[in-house]
């Protein structure tokens, strides 16, 4: 009998030394996406809420740079770097999902070639809700692309992070804008 009653001593003190710390939960990074800039179908800015910080060629942390980890692997032969993005937008915001939003982009000072244009759409945890890499071709006179993008989320608000890749030059421009989805 004193075994058994030391075997479940022994037992509930290893139990109670296992048990996890409900009190101590982990850092979570957040990020914040109230302020959003509203633009209609056709490119054209309407109004902001809040004042919006510039959001191209941003320093990103470790955790946002991360993001980008699983697109890295797309294909960047015979892309070339543009010498720099005169323009770029995201519209209409707010977008209906799972119709999407616009994306377009004019370089200046370039001829033709390709770039590989990655985009991440993150909820304010920095979980991906969708991802995707694609090879944009462009050329003159106009030197830009338009892409549709069509994730399929439910509403709510949302950070786009893009980033512009070449030959020996991933993710060379990048950076993010807040967006909001509607269904």
């Amino acid at each position: 009998m004193k075994i058994v009653i030391a075997s479940v001593t022994l037992l509930l003190i290893l139990v109670s030394c296992s048990k996890k710390n409900d009190t101590q939960k982990p850092a979570t990074t957040t990020v914040d996406v109230s302020c959003q800039q509203y633009v209609d179908a056709l490119g054209n800015f309407l109004t902001s809420s809040g004042t919006c910080p510039s959001v191209t060629d941003t320093s990103f942390t470790a955790q946002e740079t991360a993001l980008f980890n699983s697109l890295d692997t797309a294909d960047l032969t015979g892309t070339i770097k543009p010498d720099s993005a005169a323009f770029i937008a995201f519209y209409p915001n707010p977008f209906q999902a799972p119709a999407g939003f616009r994306t377009m982009c004019r370089f200046a000072h370039m001829n033709s070639g390709y770039v590989v244009a990655k985009f991440i759409l993150t909820d304010s945890l920095l979980n991906p809700v969708f991802k995707t890499a694609k090879r944009i071709s462009f050329s003159k006179p106009r030197s830009s692309f338009n892409l549709l993008l069509q994730p399929a989320i439910n509403a709510g608000r949302f950070r786009l992070f893009y980033s512009l890749s070449a030959q020996s030059h991933n993710n060379y421009l990048r950076g993010w804008i807040n967006v909001t989805a509607t269904n």
